[in-house]
């Protein structure tokens, strides 16, 4: 009986130590686990709030384009200057071409080689639009109707590197109303001005040596001024005679 009582004791004994350290590792450790879990799953919540962006938010880059399509108005498209030339003497000439702008700047180079002439052909313009024509400084002949029938065509500046002007270069320039001759141009050819209706004030530079017949439209009452005295279409012959071709 003793023996009994002693083994019961002993198991019962075992059984507490073993219920003990269950309860010692379970409850502490579970709770501790718990709240650890909660914590990290907390501070995982938080820094992805921090980084997120709301919903409504736009993504950079497109809103980038976004700015610059307001900022920027719609470019116009400028057409397009084609001319067709051949070798001169120290460059080339331009012969033909279509340059539909309103403000025509006459290249000074083509093909890496300088532009010292421009002529075109009768009854066709190459710049029909053209209100206002800018020369190069390379240029030295305006030859034969290379501006004729820019009707459009209100003044023109002839720099000091033209030193001639050929037959009908502004024919039926009709809007054209001032020229602005540079000392150094020494001809202007038949018909270079016919047609200009509204060019009556014409300056030319002491550097002339020529002046063919009919340069200037008589029907129109215009004045040229050379080397200080004033001519009409009454007495043009006179200049005519004095810039004679000898």
């Amino acid at each position: 009986m003793k023996k009994i009582l002693s083994v019961i004791t002993c198991i019962a004994a075992v059984l507490s130590l073993t219920a003990c350290k269950n309860g010692e590792n379970d409850p502490a450790s579970n709770s501790s686990n718990a709240a650890q879990s909660t914590v990290q799953s907390v501070a995982s919540e938080d820094s992805s709030t921090a980084v997120s962006e709301p919903a409504s938010s736009v993504p950079e880059s497109q809103y980038q384009s976004s700015a610059d399509t307001e900022s920027q108005p719609e470019e116009t498209s400028k057409p397009k200057a084609s001319y067709s030339f051949q070798r001169e003497d120290g460059g080339v000439e331009i012969l033909g071409g279509k340059d539909e702008s309103t403000e025509v700047v006459v290249p000074s180079k083509v093909n890496e080689m300088n532009v010292v002439g421009i002529s075109g052909s009768p009854n066709k313009t190459m710049f029909p639009n053209a209100q206002k024509i800018t020369l190069p400084d390379t240029l030295k002949d305006i030859d034969s109707y290379a501006f004729s029938g820019c009707s459009a065509l209100k003044s023109i500046n002839i720099p000091a590197s033209v030193e001639d002007i050929g037959e009908y270069a502004f024919q039926n320039c009709s809007s054209l109303t001032s020229v602005t001759f540079s000392e150094g141009l020494k001809d202007i050819d038949t018909g270079a001005f016919v047609g200009c209706s509204s060019l009556t004030e014409i300056n030319l530079p002491n550097s002339m040596q020529e002046l063919e017949p009919n340069a200037f439209d008589t029907n129109v009452a215009f004045t040229v001024t050379y080397m200080g005295k004033s001519y009409t279409p009454s007495n043009i012959s006179e200049l005519y005679s004095l810039l004679a071709d000898n």
